[in-house]
């Protein structure tokens, strides 16, 4: 979601340094005119050499946010962006054991990595934009991947090396209207489409052989949704209830209900609390992948649900000093994995998404931000997090036996700690008009 233009020019570059030779570098410009016009311009370049042997990553990106204000109450936004990047694939972590490995895994890999040779190359690009005119709002959208998938693998002494091209193509709009009946209740309602449509070109060639294999996918879904949101405003106290409905025209469709309260406990006390559903969509990756020796698609995924609770307290010590503290929860069930569930191929089970995997996160937040003077402010924050997968997972290559095994989340740090420094009027441009650093 690409920021609103900011008010007054505003540039910033930040650099992040990490383990791995992990460098993170953002470039950020923008400006709103008087006139009503404005722009943001967004870069980013990520470079890192991984943690582990071929799991180096590279990419950069670009995107343009440009927005014309008619009125307070009507409003134009366009936005476009590019990526492109490289990653390489290191593949599961090889058994200690020798004999449990695949013939891939000792002749492509090494003690820490599946494969040496394994990456792949992706370009995206996204256009949008939206029309706002008191109550009603209008959004469309139009999305395109071009993902580039190189792997290579050893079977009964051949070795074979595969590239596969999966492009993604999809688009949608939105129409959404509020009205406020009588004025302390807020009713918002909305409709939605969404059009999917995913094709696929594999070629596998066979370097003992040298014969190629050719591969096609093409497939699409339609998507419709309809939501509801009720916001009550009552005293000190608000609450809103919305649902949702999706009907996806090659799964049963799905509701989700969520809801969330503020209760005002005098001018420097707020407490929050909510509570939400969630799904997320097999993908037709998934789906319909085309039967080989070795994997398939599996038509009969069900979608991955949750549901997250979340209550929080906000505490303000006069204007200069804001104390923020949210504890959270959510749990996720049915996530999709491939592993070696699908039906006996040549070379045993062949590999197929299915609904193995469930996840439990836990957590608290406390943030605080004091303003020093009217230019400058700090924020502190720390999160705790406490996440727990159940996985099944491959532990004998040759057999294809699956165990499960409860592990930390992925890439999702135990302790987090972040300091802010916001400082305004570094240089002045005819006096309204300020960068930031």
């Amino acid at each position: 979601i690409t920021r609103k233009p900011p008010e007054e020019l505003t540039t910033r570059i930040t650099t992040s340094f990490g383990t791995w030779d992990t460098l993170i570098t953002r470039f950020e410009n923008g400006l709103t005119l008087k006139n009503g016009l404005g722009y943001l311009v967004t870069a980013n370049y990520k470079n890192s050499d991984g943690h582990r042997s071929n799991s180096a990553h590279e990419s950069w990106d670009f995107s343009t946010r440009v927005s014309y204000e008619f009125n307070k109450e009507t409003d134009l936004t366009f936005s476009a962006g590019y990526y492109k990047g490289r990653t390489e694939n290191p593949g599961a972590m090889p058994s200690e054991d020798q004999t449990k490995r695949t013939e891939s895994q000792n002749l492509l890999g090494n003690n820490e990595v599946s494969s040496l040779f394994d990456y792949g190359e992706n370009k995206r690009v996204n256009v949008s934009g939206s029309f706002n005119a008191g109550y009603l709002s209008v959004d469309a959208y139009l999305n395109n991947w071009d993902d580039d998938d190189h792997r290579q693998w050893v079977s009964f002494g051949d070795r074979h090396v595969v590239d596969d091209n999966f492009r993604t193509f999809m688009y949608g709009g939105e129409l959404q209207y509020s009205i406020a009946f009588p004025d302390w209740n807020m009713i918002t309602a909305g409709v939605n489409m969404k059009e999917d449509d995913f094709e696929l070109d594999g070629r596998d060639q066979s370097i003992t052989t040298n014969t190629v294999a050719l591969m096609e996918v093409d497939a699409d879904r339609t998507t419709y949704a309809v939501f509801l949101e009720d916001e009550i405003s009552a005293g000190p106290v608000t609450l809103t209830l919305g649902g949702r409905w999706d009907d996806p025209e090659d799964f049963k469709s799905q509701t989700s209900l969520r809801a969330s309260l503020l209760w005002s406990l005098g001018d420097n006390t707020n407490v929050r609390a909510s509570y939400g559903d969630s799904f997320k969509a097999p993908s037709l990756n998934d789906l319909y992948w085309p039967s080989d020796p070795f994997a398939q698609g599996n038509p009969g995924l069900q979608p991955e649900t949750g549901s997250s609770y979340e209550i929080g307290v906000e505490q303000s010590f006069g204007k200069k000093i804001l104390v923020r503290t949210s504890f959270f929860r959510q749990k996720i069930k049915d996530m999709i994995a491939w592993a070696p569930t699908g039906p006996v191929g040549p070379f045993g089970n062949k590999w197929q998404p299915s609904n193995l995997n469930n996840a439990l996160i836990k957590g608290v937040e406390v943030e605080s931000k004091i303003s020093f003077t009217k230019g400058l402010d700090f924020v502190l924050s720390y999160t705790y997090l406490d996440g727990e997968q159940k996985n099944q997972e491959l532990v004998n290559a040759m057999t294809n036996e699956l165990s499960e095994s409860t592990r930390t989340l992925s890439y999702m740090p135990e302790h987090k700690l972040d300091l802010n420094m916001n400082y305004r009027d570094v240089f002045s441009i005819k006096g309204d008009r300020k960068s930031v650093v």
